[in-house]
């Protein structure tokens, strides 16, 4: 299980102040994580300012790192048919980075 977390931030501190990214085409930053929730990998998004196609360039990004869940804010319906042609599951959540995870492996 590999589990992709749209972040506003780069990096998760202990305090858990990373926030869950409004926009999953568009979130600056995915935290990568093990099905354990052992941050594996964080990818800076080339698509964040991409005017259109963000959502498509953003899917395929992730299906290419074998994600198998994707958690954000909201998806655009371009991203959520891309994810859902792939298999990835989708969870439009808002809040802290951890308590996501923390939700996504019970």
């Amino acid at each position: 299980m590999r589990i992709a977390i749209a972040a506003t931030r780069a990096e998760i501190s202990d305090d858990a102040s990373a926030q869950i990214g409004d926009h999953a085409g568009r979130t600056p930053y995915y935290l990568i994580f093990d099905g354990q929730g052992t941050l594996v990998e964080t990818i800076s998004n080339p698509f964040t300012g991409t005017e259109h196609g963000a959502g498509h360039r953003t899917a395929r990004m992730l299906a290419d790192k074998n994600i198998n869940l994707v958690i954000a804010g909201r998806f655009g319906s371009a991203m959520r048919e891309e994810l859902s042609e792939r298999g990835i599951k989708m969870s439009e959540q808002t809040g802290k980075v951890q308590d996501a995870l923390a939700a996504a492996k019970t």
